[in-house]
């Protein structure tokens, strides 16, 4: 129930003390929000949503979009759910070395495997031979990535697809067998 409800109601007798009353409470309620708006997480989360529509905005002009890009921070560029929004955006477009550089930068910031996944794909309507020049990059910097991490089934998962699309069946079959081993997943079956 509201106090300052319930005395308007009973007729006090100093609706100016009831007043003063609700705006004394004024300040602390606002010194509380503004605490809790200015917590990292939250104001993190502000601002990763706010990439996220303004990418979506611009996503149906490919010069607006990478303008866009250009203009987000390098800091603000790495979260999985901004890098991801991107990379897909920029693939839609066909420009699969800016989607795997903004892949590659977020990976180095904050490994997460949706991003793994999403490395593994490539622009749908993408020809030969920039399709094959393109699996080979991300195949190179996948292994690499695999000195580090030769138990991640996600990227073991992922070069074994890529290997996939440029027909290196043995080594496909030795990436997709080795993810399976570390954890069943869908994706590792072709």
């Amino acid at each position: 129930e509201h106090p300052e409800r319930h005395a308007d109601q009973q007729g006090d007798p100093d609706p100016d003390r009831h007043q003063l009353q609700v705006l004394q409470r004024q300040p602390r309620q606002l010194a509380t929000w503004s605490r809790r708006l200015h917590a990292p997480g939250i104001a993190e989360e502000y601002r990763v949503q706010a990439i996220l529509e303004l990418l979506a905005r611009d996503a149906s002009d490919k010069r607006i979009l990478e303008e866009r890009w250009r203009k987000v921070s390098t800091h603000d560029q790495a979260p999985p759910r901004v890098a991801a929004a991107a990379a897909r955006h920029f693939m839609t477009h066909g420009n699969a070395a800016l989607a795997r550089d903004v892949l590659e930068r977020a990976l180095d910031a904050d490994w997460a495997p949706q991003l793994v996944a999403l490395y593994g794909e490539l622009p749908p309507g993408m020809a030969e031979p920039e399709r094959g020049v393109e699996a080979r990059a991300r195949i190179e910097r996948g292994e690499r990535w695999l000195l580090e991490r030769s138990e991640d089934a996600q990227l073991l998962a992922t070069l074994g697809r890529l290997c996939a699309q440029v027909e290196l069946w043995g080594k496909a079959r030795n990436f997709l067998e080795a993810s399976l081993s570390f954890e069943p997943s869908r994706s590792a079956h072709l």
